[in-house]
């Protein structure tokens, strides 16, 4: 097999399951955090919902920090004019105090970015 030959990993027939399994509803809570936070609530909460969005291995970090550095870290990230790039920054800058993701918050196209 040609390492450029792209190869279906399951049944064809499979496709419409796998389709429904996999469907955007499961991002909406993650979009709604994000929402939340870009309207001003920088809570703790929402942070969490979006960190179990993406990673759930990673929640124990969000409980090294405190509040207000939750609720700086996501009022600089959601501001206007701040890139992406400088939005994960800001999270992962912490001395180890990392969330590491990328935000849907901060995705206005809706795309998800698995990094």
């Amino acid at each position: 097999m040609s390492p450029n030959r792209f190869v279906l990993q399951f049944a064809l027939s499979d496709l419409a399951g796998l389709a429904t399994r996999y469907g955007y509803r499961q991002d909406e809570g993650a979009f709604a955090a994000g929402r939340n936070i870009v309207n001003g609530n920088y809570g703790r909460e929402n942070l969490k919902v979006i960190v179990r969005w993406k990673s759930a291995r990673k929640i124990g970090f969000i409980d090294d920090n405190t509040d207000a550095e939750i609720a700086h870290a996501l009022r600089f990230a959601s501001a206007p004019g701040i890139s992406e790039n400088s939005a994960v920054e800001i999270q992962a800058s912490r001395s180890g105090r990392a969330y590491g993701l990328r935000h849907p918050y901060n995705n206005p196209s809706g795309q998800v970015h698995n990094h």
